[in-house]
């Protein structure tokens, strides 16, 4: 039975549990900062498809960065490939690279892991042109069937890849999914590589001063 409604003067006591739970929840990881936390391996083999198969893509990103650095390209060009790569995720890791970032994120899902897109897009049962391309992301799906889908992707491909396309699909979508975010907040399997290696290296540091 519904209790008396207040009289008029009465205090309402304020609720403050959504206002909380809002502002301490999960955000979603921005491009750029994806980027930040790519492990070398993976930094290489993302620069080395576009090198490959996108050699248009890599020169723009190459002239893209120099210019927004005042820097000639050849002193990108001249790096050491691995070195080369290295710089430059460092330049597409700063907030104000978020548009290369998305932009390269998709150019490298699409191109070299359109099978593994397809496979998450088709086990969701999501319509797409059958390259990976969403024309409107319906609303976001029950818990237990994107857990069970992203499992079977972890199983199939590269963890790290995998988390990255989670992460990237996240950050190309306006608001995302609230369930996906929980789930890139608290899966362990989920973490980007760099972030693991951080905390493994920070975790290692506390047993050694014990």
């Amino acid at each position: 039975m519904p209790g008396a409604p207040p009289k008029q003067g009465d205090k309402k006591p304020l609720d403050l549990r959504q206002a909380i739970n809002r502002s301490f929840g999960p955000t979603i990881m921005k491009c750029y900062e994806i980027f930040s936390k790519l492990s070398p391996e993976l930094t290489n083999e993302i620069f080395g498809y576009l090198l490959e198969s996108e050699k248009a893509v890599y020169r723009a990103v190459i002239q893209n960065v120099a210019s927004r650095r005042k820097l000639r390209p050849v002193f990108i060009e001249r790096k050491p490939r691995n070195e080369r790569h290295a710089w430059l995720q460092q330049a597409l890791s700063i907030k104000g690279a978020d548009d290369l970032a998305t932009q390269l994120f998709q150019i490298w899902l699409l191109g070299a892991h359109r099978e593994m897109i397809c496979e998450f897009l088709d086990s969701l049962a999501i319509a797409h042109d059958g390259k990976g391309v969403v024309e409107n992301l319906p609303s976001e799906p029950p818990v237990e069937q994107l857990s069970k889908t992203i499992s079977k992707l972890l199983e199939n491909h590269s963890p790290e890849v995998v988390a990255v396309y989670l992460h990237a699909f996240q950050a190309m979508d306006d608001t995302g999914w609230s369930v996906l975010n929980d789930l890139l907040a608290n899966d362990p399997r989920l973490v980007l590589e760099r972030t693991r290696r951080e905390k493994e290296g920070a975790e290692g540091e506390e047993d050694t001063e014990k």
